[in-house]
C-alpha cells in the first residue's frame, strides 16, 4: 500500500524532532537557560534542517515559493479573516475555561525576550508545524486520500496543542482545520504557514500588550 510504503519517512522525521529537543534540552539544563523561546527556535531549526534533509532523500519537495501567487495570497488572507469569525462564534458557544497550552506560553513568554519570544510564535512555529502537520501528512502520506489526511492532521494539531478538554480540543482543531483547508485550496504550503503566521502574530500581539 502506498501510505505504508511513505510511512518511513514521517517516522523518521518525529523521530528527528523529539531527538533534537532532547538534545537541546540536555544542554539546556546543563546550562541553566531560562529563555525557552530561544530554545524552541534553536529545536524548530535543528529539526526543520533535518526534516529538509530526510526530504530531499525520500524526494518530498517541502517549499515551493512559485505557489506563492497575487490570486493564493489574496485567498490565504481572506480565509485568515473569515476564520475569524468561526473563532469568535467557537469561543461564544464553547464553555469558557483556560487554555493550559496558553497558558504555559504565557509564562514562558513573562521569562522571556520579547523577540526570542516573536520569533519562535509568529515565525519558526508555524513554518516547521505546517512543513509537518500539512505537506507531510496531507499531501505526502496522504497523497491519494487527502481529505483522510486532513482529518488525521486537524486531530494531531490539536493533540500536540495538549488539548485536554472538549474546548481547546474544538479550538485548537478548528484553527488546523483551517490551515489544512488553505493548504488543499491553494495547492501551497507557504500561503498555510502565511494563515497560520497571521494567526499567530494575532495572539502574539494581545499577549504582549500591542492591541487590546
Amino acid at each position: 500500500m502506498k501510505i505504508l510504503k511513505r510511512l518511513w519517512p514521517v517516522v523518521l522525521m518525529i523521530v528527528a524532532y523529539v531527538g533534537v529537543a532532547f538534545l537541546s534540552s540536555v544542554v539546556s539544563v546543563s546550562m541553566r537557560n531560562r529563555d525557552m523561546f530561544l530554545l524552541l527556535i534553536i529545536v524548530s531549526l535543528g529539526a526543520l534542517a533535518l526534516f529538509i534533509r530526510i526530504g530531499n532523500r525520500y524526494r518530498i519537495e517541502l517549499f515551493n515559493l512559485k505557489t506563492l501567487t497575487w490570486k493564493t495570497v489574496g485567498l490565504s488572507i481572506g480565509i485568515f479573516f473569515l476564520s475569524r469569525f468561526g473563532m469568535t462564534f467557537l469561543i461564544d458557544i464553547l464553555p469558557q475555561e483556560t487554555f493550559k497550552n496558553q497558558d504555559s506560553i504565557e509564562q514562558m513568554f513573562r521569562m522571556s525576550n520579547v523577540w526570542w519570544a516573536f520569533i519562535a510564535i509568529v515565525i519558526v512555529g508555524p513554518i516547521i508545524e505546517e512543513v509537518f502537520f500539512r505537506r507531510v501528512l496531507i499531501m505526502y502520506l496522504f497523497e491519494e486520500y487527502a481529505w483522510v489526511g486532513l482529518i488525521l492532521s486537524t486531530v494531531l494539531f490539536s493533540l500536540a496543542h495538549g488539548a485536554t478538554t472538549l474546548t481547546e480540543f474544538v479550538v485548537y482543531g478548528y484553527m488546523g482545520l483551517i490551515f489544512g483547508i488553505t493548504y488543499m485550496l491553494t495547492k501551497s504550503l507557504e500561503c498555510a504557514i502565511l494563515v497560520h503566521m497571521l494567526n499567530n502574530v494575532l495572539s502574539f500581539s494581545v499577549m504582549a500588550g500591542w492591541i487590546r
